[in-house]
């Protein structure tokens, strides 16, 4: 019993040090602790959404697409891991091309990544059903 013990304090530490050097928000880290490591479907559904680290998911409605400069603007539901509440506003994409399936009055799921130069740019967007 006492090596299993081992090996998940093990497993735990390990999960938290990458988040922590990944540069998840600091409060990531400390619902990866409360829920042991263990994957969302491992957890019975329960905890933190598993994504790519350095990612933060959202969802909203597309309110108008500017295919010339790569951005949407959108309506989004809070995203709490960047602490953002529900707001209005455009954002840039890492590829035009991710704007050709969108509309306005589209609604979207989408995911964030920092870009070189600071802030957030979308790096994934699908429409939701």
């Amino acid at each position: 019993m006492a090596r299993k013990e081992v090996s998940i304090k093990a497993i735990v530490l390990g999960a938290l040090l990458a988040a922590l050097a990944s540069g998840a928000p600091p409060d990531a880290a400390a619902q990866m602790k409360d829920h042991g490591g263990m994957s969302p479907k491992e957890h019975g559904g329960m905890g933190m959404p598993m994504q790519a680290a350095g990612t933060h998911k959202g969802t909203g409605i597309v309110n108008s697409v500017d295919l010339e400069k790569g951005t949407v603007n959108l309506s989004h539901e809070p995203i709490e891991t960047l602490k953002w509440p529900k707001m209005t506003m455009d954002l840039e994409v890492v590829d035009k091309a991710l704007l050709r399936d969108v509309e306005p009055g589209t609604k979207v799921d989408f995911e964030l990544g920092k870009k070189k130069a600071g802030g957030y740019a979308i790096t994934s967007i699908r429409r939701t059903k």
